[in-house]
């Protein structure tokens, strides 16, 4: 088992565009990793199955799993920068050049946010409407999109940095130790999906969609919390699969 945790502006840089994906002009964060050769960790630690936490503010957010490169039989595949979490800040924040939303999504701010919220006059008076539901790669889910609506005077106000925001992030990282010899890499990968699951159902972070009931209350989870139960849980993994 390695955790490892990483600050989201030491791994992704941001780019400010000049104009919005689909004419919303708050969709102009351009986020993506930053040159490996700029990162002060390997980039062997972004690599291998495991579970994953996001946190702003030292509390819990969201909880993912990871499980290398589609299709491949080893545990050490991927890289999840690039794979999951420049989407990740992309969509919680509501900024994402690649940010795309569901109608329904749409109709669900203006009901709990109304007509006068900002994000809710930027996505309803989107000059490329069909644009702005078209799957580029970034969705942001219901959950999401009330996080950021919840903390717009922040993360959408007039003069904000980008890189200020992405301090306050911080990724948790708990994966298979790849030093070991994992022979059943298929069932090492449905017990971490299995883990992710009852730890979503128990804990409803905010920002995940997936595996919470309607109306679920997210549970408070510190960073040294969460960090210490995807490791607890990681080991129990190896331990029973080894």
């Amino acid at each position: 088992m390695v955790v490892g945790d990483f600050a989201a502006n030491e791994i992704l840089d941001v780019s400010v565009l000049d104009t919005g994906r689909a004419g919303v002009n708050f969709l102009n964060w351009r986020i993506a990793p930053s040159p490996s050769t700029q990162w002060k960790r390997t980039a062997a630690e972004f690599s291998g199955a495991g579970l994953y936490a996001l946190c702003f503010d030292n509390d819990l957010v969201y909880l993912g799993s990871y499980l290398g490169v589609k299709g491949s039989a080893g545990l050490e595949t991927g890289n999840i920068v690039g794979s999951r979490w420049w989407t990740h800040v992309g969509s919680i924040t509501g900024r994402g050049h690649k940010v795309h939303v569901a109608r329904r999504s749409v109709a669900s701010l203006v009901h709990e946010f109304g007509h006068d919220h900002p994000m809710v006059i930027g996505f309803t008076s989107a000059i490329t409407p069909d644009l702005l539901h078209k799957d580029a790669g970034c969705l942001a889910p219901l959950r999401r999109l009330r996080f950021a609506a919840e903390r717009w005077d922040e993360f959408g106000r007039d003069g904000v940095q980008p890189d200020a925001i992405l301090k306050r992030f911080t990724f948790i990282y708990a994966r298979v130790d790849l030093a070991s010899d994992r022979t059943d890499s298929a069932a090492i990968r449905t017990e971490i999906v299995n883990r992710e699951r009852r730890l979503i159902e128990e804990l409803a972070p905010p920002c995940n969609a997936s595996y919470v009931r309607r109306d679920q209350k997210p549970v408070s989870v510190a960073a040294h919390q969460i960090r210490e139960t995807l490791g607890t849980a990681i080991q129990e993994i190896e331990t029973t699969s080894g």
